[in-house]
């Protein structure tokens, strides 16, 4: 055991050992690559100069001078035309037809091949002013008709321009002697300001008649270099056309000898307000703006990359059993396979891509990273930490997952890419419950009880829609008739199908009106309709079921029955065996109070007298609530008034109220209330609730009597607190023999309440019972044209 516990102890020193020291190998990488950022720096200083000074600039706007002539041209002649019939003449394409030596191809090249090889190469000139996204201002003018094609107001800035000129011309292009106070070098000078102001390039390119340019004006270029740039690019484009002439098939514009550009000017100018975002703009424009800065961090990105590669590399050649080392790896190893696809997507797009390093190394040396630290009131000397920090946790996380995610590569093709696809991959699983679930759907398909109407109809159905949808699309076509004939025999079965499945829907819908029908009998309690002898369909299994829980039913009600009538008869002849020598005794109770007997004596007598009386009541009550549940109690109906009634019971009980000192609150309405009712019932029902009053209220409490007279019924409403918690259920204190009061501490049977209840019911009426909290209430409704039957 103890050797065990070392082991253990030394594996967890050992992981413990292994996890540091990879992390402390990712701490000083990420040192490596904060140290190289000076390095960046310097170089991002040394490449700030005018983006737009460059060779390739000036070849974009070379060839946009022909996208330009070319559009220009279309708009004016308002005309659809090829590029071809604008640049090449006829000399020229039957020149390269006779040059050009096409045996390795096998073919003759004619000028259609000529001519669209031309179109094709003449769409990529309008590549660049295109995806400028309109941040290239231009403006072009056929200075012979005046004709202008533009994205920009640039007509007052050359009527600026075209005056100072003259101007100029007149003094023999002197500007020495150029007159300062004229309205034309005023406006120049003007421009100038304006476009110092506005624009960070701004250049203009002339052609003549005979094809020549001239850069008349230019800002932010240094106009020889540019034109410099500009007369190579022409150079290089004539010697280009000899050669292609001669015998290479390169159909690259500058290779065509194409017509030159007469009587144009161009103006190409950038906006300094343009915005050119470093991170999401990629425009020809921002491209420019961005190019050499971009190629700053080319080195540090390089470097990030190299050493990614590396560890990738120094990981997969190290054994698995020092891998497994690492901490956590063993938990890692059980993702699911789309999780970790997913991770790794994400963990490329927001750590490994080359714009978020990019983003991190330039945020950091532009200072933007501490200004908004700054901006959150951090301290400056803590913001400056909290920089390197970052720094250093974007590239250790850079570099620790690269080497987490080589460990579980390595440790996947270890164990085999098959077992693991098939534990871990989610898709995998979903796909193999589905071909299971299919599989079980299509057993249970085959297995289908045939004999079974509708089970034949789905297969019908199943079977015409699968032909209908997968088979008869796939008919050829080209055989008319046959898939005509197909179509319409497919339609009059599919019709005929249809109409079968209407009347066994219509059917259907019969039987199951008749199978609604029995359960509506059933519910109603008809329990003496034969139910096996409805005709309900395919409903006959529910039917069966149907019928036995009729029969069980009624013979739940036959039983119940029987046991009530058992319970009556046996109340009714216990009370009358009870009630006969009763009778002797109280007869006998009487003759001995007419005797001479001791004090004593008399006493033993009236507690005999009085429990007699009280033994009697109980066996009266006992007889008028059998009968009131058998249904054999007879009423004498006749006009009765209400109030009075009321008032009379509660003269009766008085008594019994001042004892307990409660107060009764009445509320009667002043009109007579005559309802046809039996009168010694409802006094019993009236005295039996105020009696319950006096005994179970508060002493010293309130307790109130309403009667209401509506328009149908009339509420007769008692009400009191209870001197006692009431814990029952206000329907259970309505059944026979129970109390209020579980102690027993008063007098009563429990039969009471039983007793109001049968005695209202029978005569029409409803005895409600109402609890809330200690509150008792008892309601009493008579309906003023209800029907008693005597």
């Amino acid at each position: 055991m103890l050797d065990i516990k070392l082991t253990r102890y030394d594996l967890g020193k050992k992981k413990r050992l292994y996890t540091s020291l990879v992390l402390l190998i990712s701490f000083v990488l990420s040192l490596i690559m904060i140290y190289r950022y000076h390095s960046v720096e310097l170089r991002v200083q040394e490449n700030k100069q005018n983006p737009f000074q460059s060779r390739q600039f000036a070849s974009d706007l070379f060839y946009t001078d022909y996208y330009l002539y070319y559009k220009i041209y279309q708009q004016e002649k308002n005309q659809l035309i090829r590029p071809v019939d604008l640049f090449l003449t006829k000399e020229t394409i039957q020149s390269m037809i006779n040059n050009l030596d096409m045996d390795y191809y096998s073919s003759e090249l004619d000028s259609d091949d000529i001519k669209y090889n031309f179109d094709e190469s003449f769409k990529e000139l309008g590549g660049f002013i295109n995806n400028s996204e309109g941040k290239l201002k231009y403006f072009a003018i056929n200075k012979k008709t005046g004709f202008e094609y533009t994205n920009y107001l640039f007509k007052d800035d050359m009527k600026a321009f075209d005056n100072y000129q003259r101007e100029l011309e007149k003094v023999n292009n002197d500007v020495a002697k150029i007159d300062k106070n004229s309205e034309a070098y005023k406006d120049y000078i003007n421009l100038q300001k304006k476009i110092r102001r506005k624009f960070m390039t701004y250049i203009v390119i002339d052609f003549d008649q005979n094809g020549k340019y001239d850069i008349s004006y230019s800002h932010g270029l240094q106009k020889e270099v540019f034109d410099n740039y500009l007369l190579e690019l022409d150079a290089n484009k004539n010697l280009n056309e000899v050669y292609t002439i001669s015998d290479v098939t390169d159909f690259s514009f500058s290779n065509y000898r194409v017509e030159p550009i007469k009587n144009m000017r161009y103006v190409y100018a950038v906006p300094n307000s343009v915005n050119t975002n470093f991170y999401s703009s990629h425009d020809t424009v921002s491209e420019y703006v961005h190019r050499k800065e971009r190629n700053s961090y080319r080195s540090i990105e390089i470097l990030g990359r190299s050493i990614l590669a590396i560890i990738v590399v120094i990981t997969l050649l190290i054994p698995i059993r020092t891998l497994k080392l690492f901490m956590g790896l063993e938990k890692l190893k059980k993702l699911p396979l789309e999780v970790f696809v997913i991770a790794l997507y994400y963990l490329h797009s927001s750590l490994l891509s080359n714009d978020v390093a990019i983003m991190m190394v330039r945020e950091t040396i532009t200072g933007n990273v501490l200004k908004s630290l700054l901006a959150n009131d951090i301290p400056l000397v803590v913001a400056k930490q909290l920089v390197n920090i970052i720094n250093i946790a974007y590239w250790m996380l850079s570099f620790f997952s690269i080497y987490l995610i080589a460990c579980l590569i390595k440790m996947v093709i270890k164990n085999g890419i098959t077992g693991y696809l098939k534990k871990r991959s989610l898709i995998l699983c979903v796909s193999r419950a589905i071909v299971r679930g299919v599989s079980s759907i299509f057993y249970r398909f085959i297995s289908v009880d045939l004999s079974l109407r509708y089970n034949r109809l789905f297969i019908i159905g199943f079977i015409l829609v699968f032909f209908g949808t997968v088979i008869l699309p796939w008919v050829d076509v080209t055989y008319t008739l046959l898939w005509f004939v197909l179509m319409l025999v497919y339609i009059l079965v599919f019709l005929i199908f249809t109409k079968i499945v209407k009347k066994e829907i219509d059917n259907g819908k019969d039987d199951y009106e008749g199978l609604l029908g029995l359960t509506k009998d059933i519910a109603s309690g008809n329990l003496d309709q034969d139910i096996m002898k409805v005709d309900v369909g395919i409903y006959e299994e529910i039917q069966r079921q149907l019928f036995s829980i009729q029969q069980a039913y009624k013979k739940s009600i036959e039983e119940e029955v029987k046991s009530q009538k058992m319970k009556s008869d046996l109340i009714s002849n216990v009370s009358h065996d009870l009630k006969t020598p009763l009778t002797s005794i109280i007869t006998y109770i009487e003759l001995l109070k007419n005797t001479e007997t001791s004090d004593d004596a008399k006493k033993y007598i009236d507690t005999i007298s009085r429990k007699s009386e009280r033994l009697k009541i109980l066996i009266d009550d006992m007889f008028e609530i059998t009968k009131a549940q058998s249904g054999n109690l007879k009423v004498n109906i006749d006009e009765v008034e209400v109030v009075n009634l009321m008032k009379q019971s509660i003269f009766e009980v008085s008594d019994r109220f001042s004892i307990r000192g409660i107060t009764l609150k009445t509320t009667f309405p002043e009109e007579k209330i005559i309802l046809k009712l039996d009168g010694e019932k409802t006094y019993r029902t009236f005295e039996n609730l105020l009696v319950n009053i006096a005994k179970y209220s508060a002493k010293d409490s309130r307790a109130y009597v309403d009667i209401k007279n509506e328009d149908e019924r009339v509420v007769i409403t008692f009400r009191n607190i209870s001197e006692t918690e009431i814990d029952y259920d206000a329907q259970d204190i309505l059944e026979r023999f129970r109390r209020g009061d579980k102690s027993r501490n008063t007098e009563g049977s429990g039969l009471g309440l039983s007793i109001a209840k049968g005695y209202v019911e029978i005569q029409g009426g409803e005895l409600n019972i109402h609890l809330d909290g200690d509150l008792f209430k008892s309601e009493i409704i008579f309906y003023k044209n209800r029907e008693i039957v005597k």
